[in-house]
């Protein structure tokens, strides 16, 4: 009976870790050394199982060996079983109700990877980099990714409070959220400026984005677009196929895409324009930021090492791992890094992000200059740096702040319902003024970081509700921090009154002339793009390399 329970046990143990070993494959010196390691593992998970103190579960002990194996190869190695598993298919066909986020662990806590545009996060103003904290009653701080998902999704039209906190706040906030059913669009927008060039919005490499790109390319050139501009910002990435199809709309036949390398640069697989894409010689901007990645930065490298055209914006994520999921017989998988993105000119976009010593430096890597067909030098190991460096319009934390507590919602689906809004309409300063005295009826008092951080010192101190000196020493400072915090909103006045009329027209006009009216106009990496594709002469020398 002893014998039969061990033997119970090891299959239940060696199993999946077994399976595990052979999927990652270590690069030990010979396969004896991998089965000793197997071994020693073994022994000690039945001595574990039969010698603790209390009784264990024998599979959440092996997941737990798992887990913290895969911890130490980078974040998204994950192994994956059961409803897990099943979550990660609705991620990628895009089939659920939720809220539109991807999340993923980092450290104890929950982190925004990406937000899916047009969907009930986008609107609720969440943003990458903000933490979760609680969905609804539940502290999911320390809980597993896919804890959280259990949560976070649900039947359409129920509701669903977040606790997030935003480091660029300095404090935590609630958000209230109804669960729609997702929809990724991969092509939100598309149209032409007022001097004629197309503009296309990708928000993700998702199923059938390469159909979609291509009827908007189409439309776009019967309108007789001069130039076209495909703008990256905030792409996570998505499916490789997809990419690389969408890709090959812009190239000639022939030209490479994307190189995907394994272990020690061996190359797995290269891709490259089967046939003369529709827009294959026009001028072309691809715009970029920091929250462009993976399969997006494939697009930008390609366009930008084949010199097809210029990228503009800032230095995207570098995201250049390949995941590869290995299914396995128990309704289980391993989601696991097995390969690198190498842009044409044979620069790796990833950068160099090892979290532990098991994986050994890549000599092969060195290198950072690359060059570009024409020969201009492009970099290595950092994602993709810009032809042309614009600085991103990002929001005071003031402007954050009230978007994001909901205090210029309220205020514009009040005003909407009173005042007319069409393509000519404009935010006065009267207007303006009446959303600093909305402010002021609903209590809302601004305090700056370092209010904020004053205030933390004093309550962490045990200093806060002393007599004395000490306390009229500490009111003055607060006095004059509050002043200070008075003075920058003030400052911001113009900023808000951008910000109301780009919120009035999106809830007024629609996303769509959102777009058209705000984005074109007031972005300053469009701005760029247009005064670019308006200057043959200067987009022609800046692809020649002058």
């Amino acid at each position: 009976m002893v014998k039969k329970i061990a033997q119970i046990k090891l299959g239940i143990i060696i199993g999946p870790f077994f399976l595990l070993c052979l999927a990652v494959g270590f690069a030990w010196a010979s396969s004896e050394k991998i089965y000793t390691f197997i071994r020693l593992f073994d022994r000690i998970a039945l001595t574990v199982t039969d010698k603790y103190v209390d009784n264990l579960d024998p599979e959440k002990l092996i997941k737990a060996g798992i887990s913290g194996m895969l911890g130490k190869l980078d974040p998204y190695s994950q192994y994956l079983s059961g409803q897990n598993y099943y979550y990660l298919l609705q991620e990628t066909r895009g089939e659920y109700s939720g809220i539109g986020i991807i999340v993923e662990k980092r450290l104890d806590t929950l982190l925004v990877e990406s937000v899916i545009e047009g969907n009930p996060a986008y609107y609720a103003n969440i943003r990458v980099g903000d933490r979760i904290l609680m969905v609804d009653t539940v502290d999911v701080v320390g809980k597993s990714r896919f804890d959280c998902i259990k949560l976070l999704r649900g039947k359409k039209g129920t509701p669903v409070n977040l606790q997030l906190r935003r480091p660029l706040l300095g404090k935590n906030f609630n958000v209230r959220l109804v669960r729609d059913e997702i929809h990724i669009d991969p092509v939100p927008f598309f149209g032409i400026s007022d001097d004629n060039n197309g503009y296309i919005r990708i928000s993700r490499f998702s199923e059938g984005s390469a159909i979609e790109v291509k009827k908007a390319v189409s439309q776009l050139l019967e309108k007789g677009m001069n130039g076209l501009v495909v703008d990256l910002r905030g792409n996570p990435g998505g499916l490789l196929y997809e990419a690389v199809e969408v890709t090959a709309l812009f190239l000639k036949k022939g030209e490479k895409i994307v190189d995907v390398k394994g272990r020690g640069t061996v190359r797995l697989r290269s891709y490259e324009s089967r046939t003369d894409g529709i827009y294959k010689d026009g001028p072309l901007v691809v715009v970029i930021d920091n929250k462009t990645a993976s399969a997006a930065e494939i697009l930008a490298g390609a366009i930008q090492d084949n010199d097809r055209g210029l990228v503009i914006g800032s230095s995207s994520y570098g995201k250049g791992l390949v995941q590869q999921i290995l299914q396995f017989s128990d309704n289980s998988a391993l989601k696991l890094t097995t390969a690198k993105y190498y842009a044409p000119s044979n620069r790796c976009i990833q950068k160099d992000t090892n979290r532990s010593n098991l994986i050994l430096k890549d000599k092969s890597r060195k290198q950072v200059l690359f060059y570009t067909n024409s020969g201009r030098p492009v970099f290595s190991g950092g994602g993709i740096i810009p032809d042309i460096y614009v600085e991103p319009l990002e929001k005071p934390p003031l402007l954050d702040e009230l978007v994001t507590l909901g205090y210029v919602n309220d205020f514009i689906t009040d005003y909407c319902v009173r005042q007319p809004v069409d393509e000519n309409f404009e935010v006065t300063d009267k207007t303006v003024d009446s959303f600093f005295e909305y402010l002021k009826v609903r209590g809302y008092v601004y305090h700056s970081s370092i209010c904020s951080a004053f205030d933390r010192f004093v309550s962490e101190n045990g200093v806060s509700g002393k007599k004395g000196k000490l306390n009229d020493h500490i009111k003055a400072i607060k006095d004059i921090l509050s002043s200070k915090s008075n003075d920058e909103m003030l400052s911001l006045r113009s900023q808000i009154k951008d910000l109301l009329y780009e919120c009035i027209i999106s809830s007024c006009l629609g996303k769509q002339k959102s777009y058209e009216l705000v984005w074109f106009k007031k972005h300053p990496e469009l701005i760029k793009s247009w005064e670019v594709l308006n200057a043959p002469d200067i987009y022609n020398n800046l692809l020649a390399g002058f």
